[in-house]
């Protein structure tokens, strides 16, 4: 068995600072697990490989080449071949570039926008990491099983897991279950792909992006007091507004 460890490509999209447009260049500057990642163990018998990796979501800094804007994502990984290290530069693109499989669109589209409010959700940092890791590997599980195929389990077929993974079996499936009876839906609209220059070519790295990541409850009830207090202080502004007395000679 060979086995390494490698940093992710991602699927990317949630959370965006600025919205860049299709078709733009984009260059990965930072990435991080949000919550840490899982470590485990991965066979993908059409490529004969065996090797371990993390699992999990990342947040993902890049630029805009063109307007220099700064834009942020929450992601998923959807390649587990290729180091996400490997490459820096990207095209935005509709997830269709990702996934010429409607089906597989469908199913990961409403993997990712149904299961990742729950990562932000979960009642406990270990809660956390598997819910993200769960979707990680389900996500592998789409990309990996043929095309047309929808029997997903990620214990047996062309994708399946070992080792620290396993724990993560039952979740990923559930997963994986509720985008294909439609418990969990998703536009794939909604989602973007970008697809690494290198990849293009190569046939290797895509990224595909989720919907914007919704405010955690803390962050909601900051910006709930912050609108508050402002127009408190706009209120008392208006009533302690001085009065200026003119006097004609």
């Amino acid at each position: 068995m060979s086995v390494r460890r490698w940093a992710l490509a991602t699927v990317a999209g949630m959370a965006a600072l600025v919205s860049t447009q299709a078709g733009a260049s984009v260059q990965v500057i930072a990435n991080s697990y949000s919550p840490d990642g899982i470590y485990g163990g991965i066979n993908i018998a059409s490529q004969n490989a065996s090797f371990g990796g993390s699992a999990g979501r990342f947040d993902v800094t890049a630029i805009d080449t063109q307007t220099q804007e700064i834009l942020r994502y929450s992601s998923f990984c959807i390649d587990a071949l290729v180091g996400f290290g490997t490459y820096v530069n990207y095209v935005d693109s509709p997830l269709s570039a990702g996934f010429s499989d409607i089906a597989k669109r469908q199913h990961v589209a409403a993997l990712l926008l149904s299961g990742n409010p729950l990562i932000n959700s979960a009642t406990s940092v270990q809660e956390a990491r598997e819910i993200a890791a769960a979707l990680a590997l389900a996500t592998w599980e789409i990309v990996y099983e043929p095309a047309g195929s929808t029997s997903y389990d990620v214990s047996a077929g062309n994708f399946s897991v070992f080792g620290d993974f396993t724990p993560l079996i039952g979740r990923a499936n559930l997963y994986l279950s509720n985008a294909v009876t439609g418990a969990w839906t998703g536009n794939p609209d909604g989602l973007r792909t970008l697809i690494s220059v290198n990849g293009q070519s190569q046939n290797q790295v895509y990224i595909a992006a989720a919907a914007p990541a919704v405010p955690e409850p803390a962050t909601w009830a900051m910006m709930i007091v912050g609108f508050g207090l402002i127009g408190h202080a706009m209120r008392n502004a208006a009533r302690r507004k001085p009065t200026v007395a003119v006097t004609y000679g």
